[in-house]
Order: structure tokens, then C-alpha cells, then sequence
């Protein structure tokens, strides 16, 4: 999982995504594999935390109440949603995390921000990776393009028709990149594909 950050216009997360998720954030379902916790690659490398969330492309507001319902939970494993960014190089981005469990659970929002899934294996490496079922009520969608999945027309209709969003996000099997909307508008990706050949690259540049 990598962390890269770009300190201009934009700032990009990038985390390691496999490739049999599927996240609908118009229809607010999604199916998420498990990730290896964050905690143990960092102790195993000896660098900073690096990202282990997941997208739902829905924006939350505070005081909102939102509704997840999950199937197929393993006990192996814990499943949690998040809002909000976590800590980077400082202590100014604050965390809303709520575990989950098979079943329906109702939480309220206690600030403003994205939605995103956190699913990993409890104890050790996740070297034979689960599924989960997640489907969920509130939020907002914003602009959402899964690499390969997504047509660039209808993410150009979201981007019109979005006109609110306050971020919009990228996801392939190895990269989630955050952008806020307003910065993307001014600077696109042109070309998508070859943005995440180029993204993809330097991840494995980094493993290697």
C-alpha cells in the first residue's frame, strides 16, 4: 500500500485497491476485499502508516444519519466505516470510525466528510483476501471513476451534474486517489488511463 502526496493544486492518496471490488456509489453498494491492517506493514518496513481504507464515493454531512447493511462478514476479520481523512504528517485530520458488523447499523455523523470502508484481516498477513457485502442509506454521491470500469461519459456527466461535490476520487486495482473537486475542475486528468500507467509505475518502482 503507498502513500503519495503532491503539495501543489493537489493532494493525492494513493492505497493499494484489488481488483475484485466493485463500488456503485449511485446505487450505494458495494462488494470489498480484504487488505492487510496498515499497522503490521508499517512495523514490517519500518515507515509510516500507510492507507488501508476503501472508497464509497458518498459524501456525509454532520448530524446525518446513515444506515450500512453487511453480508458475508467473516469473524477472521473487521470491517469499519470512516469519515474523514486520517493523520498524515500531523494531528490536524480527525477520524469518525464506527465498527460494523453483519446486519443493519444505524450511526450519526459527527462531522462532515467522506465515507470510506475500512476491511481487514484482524490478526497477520491477509494472504487469502475476503469478501463483503456492504449496501448503504445517506450520504451523497460525487464523482467516482473506477479505472477500467467507468465510461468517460458518464464521468463527464457526473462532473456536471456534481456541481456540488466537494471531491472527486479515482480507484484501480492498485491506487485511491482524493482530489478536491474544485482543484480538478482547474487541472483534469486528460487522459485516465495513462495517468495510472504512469501512478501504477511509480508504486511498483517503490516495491521494487
Amino acid at each position: 500500500m503507498k502513500i503519495i502526496t503532491f503539495a501543489c493544486f493537489l493532494s493525492c492518496l494513493f492505497c493499494l485497491v484489488a481488483n475484485a471490488q466493485n463500488f456503485d456509489n449511485y446505487k450505494k453498494e458495494y462488494t470489498l476485499v480484504s487488505q492487510t491492517e496498515a499497522a503490521i506493514e508499517a512495523e514490517r518496513t519500518h515507515r509510516m502508516l500507510l492507507c488501508d481504507q476503501q472508497p464509497s464515493g458518498l459524501y456525509v454531512k454532520k448530524g446525518e444519519s446513515i444506515t450500512f447493511n453487511v453480508s458475508g462478514l467473516s469473524d477472521e476479520y473487521d470491517l469499519s466505516s470512516m469519515i474523514g481523512f486520517k493523520q498524515m504528517w500531523g494531528n490536524r485530520n480527525v477520524t469518525q470510525e464506527d465498527l460494523l458488523d453483519n446486519g443493519t447499523k444505524t450511526i450519526t455523523a459527527s462531522q462532515d466528510g467522506i465515507l470510506s470502508f475500512i476491511f481487514t484481516k484482524i490478526d497477520g498477513y491477509d494472504t487469502k483476501p475476503s469478501t463483503v457485502r456492504v449496501s448503504v442509506k445517506g450520504g451523497k454521491a460525487f464523482p467516482l471513476y473506477h479505472v477500467g470500469k467507468t465510461s468517460d461519459a458518464n464521468w463527464q456527466n457526473d462532473l456536471r451534474t456534481m456541481r456540488d461535490a466537494q471531491f472527486v476520487q479515482f480507484v484501480s486495482d492498485k491506487a485511491l486517489v482524493t482530489i478536491t473537486y474544485a482543484d480538478y475542475l482547474r487541472t483534469p486528468m486528460r487522459d485516465v488511463a495513462a495517468s495510472f500507467r504512469t501512478i501504477h509505475t511509480v508504486i511498483d518502482l517503490q516495491d521494487e
